[in-house]
């Protein structure tokens, strides 16, 4: 595959169709891809479902995609932030196609119909369950002044 070397790639300003998406995934060492689309349907995120090193994905631009599309990017194993910014789906949607993600710590999510509100019932399906974690405390340093005794 072309590239291997390639960790970065910037196509925000372009706007790609299924088939750039699916030459862009052709590049299995991508790390992080920002794309601008116009008309990216659930069949160019399949495609983005070989790009296995993938940990930050932003994509911008008209789509119809659906949840089932978006669950393919739910299987990156690397994924760990996406940005998506469109008026095709809801911020539902996009939350009920990606839950279940083991590796997410950030989602980002812009529409740009005011009238489409995230719930927290939806946040909630999204967290899944909460683990407890403790908390992390350190011991006193001692100062290593001199006495002056």
């Amino acid at each position: 595959r072309g590239a291997p070397e390639l960790r970065t790639l910037d196509l925000a300003s372009q706007r790609l169709d299924d088939d750039g998406v699916a030459t862009v995934a052709s590049l299995a060492g991508l790390e992080v891809l920002r794309l601008g689309v116009r008309m990216l349907t659930d069949k160019g995120l399949r495609n983005l479902a070989d790009l296995r090193k993938l940990r930050k994905l932003s994509i911008a631009g008209d789509m119809a995609i659906t949840p089932t599309g978006l669950a393919a990017l739910a299987t990156l194993p690397a994924l760990e932030e996406i940005d998506v910014a469109t008026a095709g789906l809801s911020p539902a949607q996009l939350m009920t196609g990606l839950a279940g993600h083991p590796n997410f710590n950030k989602l980002q999510i812009a529409v740009t119909s005011a009238s489409q509100r995230v719930t927290g019932e939806q946040l909630a399906k999204m967290a899944g369950p909460v683990r407890a974690s403790k908390p992390v405390m350190k011991a006193p340093t001692k100062s290593k002044r001199a006495s002056s005794d």
